[in-house]
């Protein structure tokens, strides 16, 4: 509601058999048995990390692609209300945890996909080591850093576009997901939900004015109104 408030269209893209998906007509599917994380796995080595969630990372991509082509239909098709609405050259993506590592991939694979942002996700091992030409940034809470901040700098070397690396003061992982307001007992953080998500939407908004619309004359999308200095720690690399 939030960005579409600001002239985005939104697409929120539901992954069957990667997540927990509910249809409207009842039907219920649930996470593949192969896709669950081993609680071992993200304490060792990350290759086997970057390994374990390559076959979901692929069914992710497979899905962002139909739905770039059902966009691209809908663009062409003059029954539709979108008809001639829809900016294809100028679409940025989002992901959060996994969908971070499917969103990554997919900006390396889709071409009208010019802007990448995740929170506590991270693009495949061969996207951060090679380098994409459009801009990527990655957000985390602190208690990310001593474990991945190693992972996320692989993005830097052979880095094409410009790499944003933004750490978040008293965030948590699902802080930019609505389970902090919706699923209080699961997700406590140190900062409250509602300024969690005034904070979180803010930023994704001014990310992708940056990015999309060009509309800041700065770098620093991540400064604002509603965004306090004191919990947002954004490094650069150009």
């Amino acid at each position: 509601m939030y960005l579409a408030s600001h002239g985005y269209i939104v697409v929120n893209l539901d992954m069957p058999y990667i997540g927990f998906v509910a249809y409207l007509d009842g039907r219920i599917i649930k996470p593949a048995p192969q896709f669950k994380v081993p609680p071992e796995l993200l304490a060792g080595n990350y290759a086997k990390v970057d390994e374990f969630f390559r076959a979901a990372t692929e069914l992710g991509v497979s899905d962002v692609r139909r739905t770039i082509q059902g966009l691209r239909d809908l663009q062409n098709n003059t029954q539709s209300p979108l008809y001639g609405h829809i900016d294809l050259q100028s679409m940025g993506i989002f992901g959060h945890s996994l969908g971070g590592r499917i969103a990554g991939a997919a900006l390396a694979a889709h071409s009208e996909l010019k802007a990448y942002i995740s929170m506590e996700g991270i693009a495949p091992a061969e996207v951060r080591q090679n380098g994409v030409t459009k801009p990527m940034a990655y957000l985390m809470s602190e208690g990310l850093v001593k474990f991945a901040m190693s992972n996320y700098k692989e993005a830097v070397p052979k880095r094409k576009g410009t790499v944003f690396i933004t750490v978040l003061k008293d965030f948590g992982h699902n802080s930019l997901t609505d389970m902090p307001l919706t699923q209080a007992q699961s997700a406590k953080y140190a900062i409250s939900p509602t300024q969690g998500f005034i904070i979180a939407r803010s930023l994704l908004r001014r990310y992708f004015d940056y990015t999309l619309r060009h509309q800041s004359a700065s770098k620093e999308w991540w400064r604002g109104e509603q965004i306090p200095e004191s919990l947002v720690n954004t490094e650069v690399f150009e």
